[in-house]
């Protein structure tokens, strides 16, 4: 059975419709260190329709820029490459895989979840002393770190349904039963989406190993902000292991004084956030 689930998935994956011609560009963009913020203006400003959702974030109250910007030249001066790069990957991956409640699963509650992460991934990661021009890094990486899940759920609900109804579900690791009944976890099949649209390496890695012990500072940032946001119930999440890997912690390198401190106003936060899921 799990051998024909994951080529069932595979098959589901493979068939995912690509990111936008623009978006592609972007990320060919942001690989290129010759590239300029024109460059970026001029790829972006050909798509209306994503034109018009990055100004709507950002004059949204979760960046809480004082006066209404009105040009894409003048958000990338204010904003920076880096948070528009982000912003449109992330609106683009969201329009590519966001749908309808099924009968089964409150897709929109793990979309919920998955902001929450998000949002509490760059509030540690300015408590760690990340750039800040580096922070919508780790925004993205937790906005994104359970695409394979929600592909699964989505596409392949019944199956999940087989994990969740598994007798041993919450008493071990839920990657390790998923993989022995589809044969592939949501980790790995997130990793595969990733290198299917040619996100950029560090993302995909952090997708790829958020359930892990890792010493890769974005992998443990998402780990620590996602069992954070299950065990705070910010989102809907499929599983209730809260548990914090060690290593993880010794990766970021604050205390778990710190990291609470940092997340002090995520509810507000995740409420200004929701704009991101609307647009």
């Amino acid at each position: 059975m799990s051998e024909a689930v994951c080529e069932q998935l595979e098959k589901i994956i493979d068939h995912l419709p690509p990111l936008s011609p623009s978006v592609s560009k972007i990320l060919e963009l942001a690989n290129d260190i010759n590239a300029s913020p024109k460059d970026l203006l001029n790829i972006i400003k050909i798509d209306p329709v994503l034109t018009g959702k990055i100004l709507k974030v950002i004059n949204s109250a979760y960046y809480a820029i004082p006066n209404q910007i009105a040009s894409l030249n003048k958000a990338l001066i204010l904003m920076g490459f880096n948070t528009i790069k982000n912003l449109a990957l992330s609106t683009a991956v969201i329009d590519n895989i966001k749908t309808e409640n099924n009968n089964d699963f409150d897709n929109s509650a793990l979309w919920d979840h998955c902001l929450a992460v998000a949002v509490a991934s760059k509030s540690l990661a300015r408590a760690v002393g990340v750039k800040i021009t580096q922070l919508e890094e780790h925004f993205i990486a937790g906005l994104l770190h359970d695409i394979g899940r929600v592909v699964i759920i989505q596409n392949l609900p019944e199956q999940y349904i087989n994990v969740i109804n598994h007798q041993e579900f919450g008493q071990r690791p839920t990657i390790e039963i998923e993989e022995e009944i589809m044969g592939i976890n949501h980790c790995e099949a997130g990793a595969i989406i990733a290198q299917k649209w040619q996100l950029p390496e560090s993302l995909t890695t952090v997708i790829k190993n958020h359930h892990t012990d890792s010493d890769h500072l974005g992998t443990c940032i998402v780990h620590i902000a996602d069992k954070y946001c299950k065990k705070s119930q910010c989102g809907y999440d499929i599983d209730s292991d809260y548990k914090i890997r060690k290593q993880n912690i010794t990766t970021v390198g604050i205390s778990g004084e710190q990291i609470l401190l940092s997340m002090q106003n995520l509810t507000e936060d995740i409420e200004k956030a929701q704009i991101l899921l609307s647009t």
